[in-house]
């Protein structure tokens, strides 16, 4: 397993905070715990190595997962809780103060072993970080391990639900080579041959570019999507193989495949590695179809084009990259938290749109300026229509964007 994968799988922002969720699937002993556990081992808080919680629902039990009630007498009145797991203790505590700020791994071994009744809890848990009566914080990552379930020790099949909400990859076993290095290397500490990473330092980097980096992904997946609108959502049929079963097209899928491709883009990962994140939210096929899509797109990249470093011709025969550019540009706009900076490049992106309408590309960038309309009527405060550029660029669009229902 590269651990430039890993790194990117760490490192990458979602909805709930951070680390995009996955489950590696594998055979038993081919390494699957150790090496995630030695990768764990490398990232640093205050300089001690971060905490990981394996969590093995065969061995940890139910109330690990915060599903085990417990009768509360209040005032008289009954009540039925249920309580935090002790091991959240780890991830608590501020990083001035010595503690983890939250950050830290879940480390979920053995997942094919979930018995179905601990299957609705792993959807909290999994999706936002809630189990029992307390939530996770934010930075603590969610990454499992499993054996495919004729291979588990009393294994079970995945629900669809809880599948798709995780990414799936299968592990490649060390080569004797890799694995005798790594068992060379423990005499030194199970990390020794791995460069040592400061989370919050690297948090802070990928912070820094992550607005630019998400703009990029968001606009080469919605606009591959609109081209490509049977790919958004598609259960897989009946009799798929394992692997194919649990890693299928949903929007929420998407959403964690668009996260990982960003987070690439930031920690510069390979294009190989790259589509295998990829492939583990949305499927092999469609990501094969994705990434020779993207190869020809050659998107430039939106925050220079918006800064007059690069121009972009509108080409007939190549709307996909109009579409693209356009839907980035508004993406790189909403993402960006320097409003001296934002509001320069909504005056560039508002003459782009005019021009573009000017060259009857209209239909185009309606989905880039809807989505600034939008988020406008939530933030008032964003003001990044209500310019001369902007109404004049609407001014040109408005009855396109009326015909498509936007405004």
């Amino acid at each position: 397993m590269d651990l430039s994968l890993l790194k990117t799988l760490f490192f990458t922002k979602t909805s709930r905070g951070w680390g995009s969720p996955l489950l590696f699937w594998g055979p038993p002993g081919v390494g699957k715990t150790g090496i995630l556990e030695s990768f764990a081992q490398c990232l640093t808080i205050n300089g001690e190595p971060m905490h990981v919680e394996t969590l093995s629902p065969g061995e940890a039990g139910e109330g690990a997962f915060g599903v085990v009630p417990v009768p509360l007498d209040k005032g008289g009145v009954s009540y039925i809780t249920y309580p935090e797991p002790w091991w959240i203790q780890n991830f608590k505590g501020d990083e001035s103060d010595g503690g983890p700020g939250g950050r830290g791994m879940v480390f979920l071994d053995e997942l094919s072993s979930a018995p179905p009744a601990l299957h609705p809890p792993l959807l909290g848990l999994i999706h936002a970080g809630r189990i029992g009566g307390a939530k996770l914080p934010g930075r603590t990552r969610i990454i499992g391990a499993a054996n495919p379930p004729e291979l588990a020790a009393a294994g079970f099949d995945l629900a669809p639900p809880v599948a798709n909400r995780l990414g799936h990859m299968e592990w490649a076993p060390p080569s004797v080579g890799q694995w005798t290095d790594y068992m060379l290397a423990q005499g030194g500490g199970a990390s020794s041959n791995m460069v040592t990473i400061d989370i919050v330092a690297e948090e802070q980097r990928v912070d820094a570019a992550w607005a630019g980096a998400y703009a990029k992904a968001a606009g080469l997946v919605t606009a591959f999507l609109r081209s490509r609108a049977q790919h958004l959502h598609a259960m897989p049929k009946a009799g798929a193989a394992y692997l194919d079963a649990m890693r299928w097209p949903s929007h929420r899928s998407w959403s964690n495949a668009t996260n990982a491709f960003a987070s690439s883009i930031v920690q510069g990962t390979a294009s190989m590695y790259r589509d295998r994140l990829i492939a583990a939210y949305v499927g092999q096929g469609i990501s094969e179809e994705f990434a020779n899509w993207t190869a020809t797109a050659d998107l430039p990249d939106p925050d220079e084009v918006m800064d007059g470093k690069i121009t972009f011709k509108h080409e007939p025969h190549r709307l996909d990259r109009t579409l693209a550019l356009s839907s980035s540009m508004a993406a790189s706009l909403l993402g960006d938290d320097n409003a001296g900076r934002r509001q320069v490049r909504s005056d560039a992106f508002w003459r782009f749109i005019g021009q573009m309408a000017d060259q009857s590309a209209t239909d185009l960038v309606i989905p880039g300026v809807g989505a600034i309309l939008r988020a406008e009527t939530a933030k008032p405060e964003l003001r990044l229509s209500t310019t001369r550029e902007g109404n004049a660029a609407i001014s040109k669009i408005a009855p396109h964007m009326k015909a498509a229902g936007r405004i």
